[in-house]
């Protein structure tokens, strides 16, 4: 699961990231203490680890998917298939509108 949450965090955490290990003591809201957490023994049993273990399961369930695997590469195909829209789009603003037009369908 460790690979997905990773994957998940890096992806959605819009949060500013706090790297100095003597604020994890007196935390703040608002902020993201993910990566100091993964420095820690046992930092998966931590608010931040629990919190993204969390948005995981709910995107599985929301998704109908099993396996972390199987959530990965769903991911993983998305950012390609992304990549490849702007590859094909480029700033041409109408292949845009038309590419958003198919994803309404």
């Amino acid at each position: 699961m460790k690979a997905l949450v990773d994957m998940l965090h890096l992806l959605l955490c819009q949060m500013p990231h706090i790297y100095d290990i003597m604020k994890i003591v007196h935390r703040e809201e608002g902020n993201c203490y993910y990566y100091l957490e993964n420095d820690i023994a046992h930092g998966d049993t931590l608010p931040d680890h629990l919190k993204w273990r969390k948005v995981v399961e709910n995107f599985k369930a929301s998704t109908g998917m099993v396996t972390d695997k199987e959530a990965l590469e769903f991911i993983k195909r998305s950012i390609e298939c992304t990549q490849n829209i702007k590859r094909l789009v480029g700033t041409n603003e109408a292949k845009v509108n038309f590419i958003r037009t198919l994803i309404d369908l």
